[in-house]
């Protein structure tokens, strides 16, 4: 069974309906079944949603905060904004920047993985959003 994360936040989305209210709920096997999702993924994730807390992403924890990885991209739109071209290794050379700085003020989260600290090709690819 494969589904991505679209199809959970969509399932989630189903379940609670749009007003979020019980009384028009549909039962959890019906919208699993119906968005090809398990059960337990959608009980899962309806209970982080409405207890409140943010759902985490599943894996170890990235390099980047999730703060850090928008002030990244909103740096970048701002540079293309003002006709200034912001290449790749520049993005790397800022990313490994920030999680020098994060690991020296003790964040805990550590380095990258590639080669001299820096993020890899991959790491690229995650920070601009294309994941395919």
């Amino acid at each position: 069974m494969q589904y991505g994360r679209g199809e959970v936040y969509a399932a989630v989305l189903a379940y609670l309906g749009p007003t979020g209210s019980s009384s028009e709920r549909r039962g959890f096997a019906h919208t699993a079944a119906e968005y090809g999702i398990p059960e337990s993924t959608l009980r899962h994730h309806v209970k982080e949603i409405t207890s409140g807390r943010e759902l985490q992403r599943p894996g170890r924890p990235g390099v980047l905060a999730a703060d850090d990885t928008q002030w990244l991209v909103k740096w970048v739109k701002e540079c293309a904004a003002a006709n200034l071209p912001v290449s790749k290794q520049d993005i790397v050379s800022a990313a490994q920047q920030i999680a020098d700085r994060r690991q020296r003020d003790g964040d805990g989260r550590g380095c990258f993985a590639g080669p001299a600290g820096r993020p890899g090709k991959n790491g690229i690819k995650y920070l601009s959003g294309d994941t395919a």
